[in-house]
C-alpha cells in the first residue's frame, strides 16, 4: 500500500541530502580559491589551511545525518564500534590533516605530501566524518543482557 507519509519524508531526506551536497561543493570551492588566493611571500600557512579540514569533516558527518537521526532517536546505550574505529576511521585522520602535518615545524619534510595530492586528502576528510558517525551505535538494556 502506498503510503504518503513515507514519501514525505523520502522528498524531505532528499531535498536535505541536495542542500547538504550543494552547501558542501560551494564551501569546497570557496575554501579552495581562498587557500590559492591567500599566498604570502614567507610561505606561512593561511588560516584557510586549519579551517578546511575540519568543515570537510563536518561535512561528512552531516552527510550521514540519517544515521544521527537514528541515535538521537534509539533509546539505550551509547557503543563504540573499537574495531571499525581502529582499523578504518583512525588511518583516514593522518591523511585528512596531512596539510598541516607538512606545514608543522615537527615533520617539515613529510614525503607523503608529494604524492597525495589534494582531491585525495578532501575525499579523506569527507570519509573520516561520514565514517566516524558510523562507528557509534545504541543498544537497548534488553539486546545487551542477552
Amino acid at each position: 500500500m502506498y503510503n504518503i507519509k513515507d514519501s514525505k519524508l523520502t522528498v524531505v531526506k532528499m531535498f536535505t541530502y541536495v542542500v547538504i551536497y550543494a552547501l558542501m561543493i560551494f564551501v569546497y570551492y570557496l575554501l579552495y580559491k581562498q587557500a590559492n588566493d591567500l599566498t604570502n611571500p614567507f610561505e606561512f600557512p593561511s588560516i584557510v589551511l586549519y579551517v578546511s579540514p575540519i568543515v570537510m569533516i563536518l561535512f561528512g558527518i552531516l552527510l550521514n545525518f540519517e544515521k544521527i537521526l537514528q541515535l538521537i532517536n534509539a533509546k539505550g546505550k551509547l557503543n563504540v564500534d573499537w574495531l571499525r574505529l581502529v582499523i578504518v576511521v583512525l588511518p583516514l585522520a593522518p591523511i585528512s590533516f596531512l596539510n598541516l602535518i607538512h606545514y608543522s615545524q615537527i615533520f617539515q619534510h613529510t614525503i607523503l605530501t608529494y604524492y597525495v595530492r589534494q582531491p585525495v586528502v578532501s575525499v579523506a576528510q569527507f570519509l573520516l566524518g561520514y565514517l566516524l558517525v558510523s562507528c557509534f551505535k545504541k543498544r537497548s538494556e534488553l539486546e545487551s543482557s542477552n
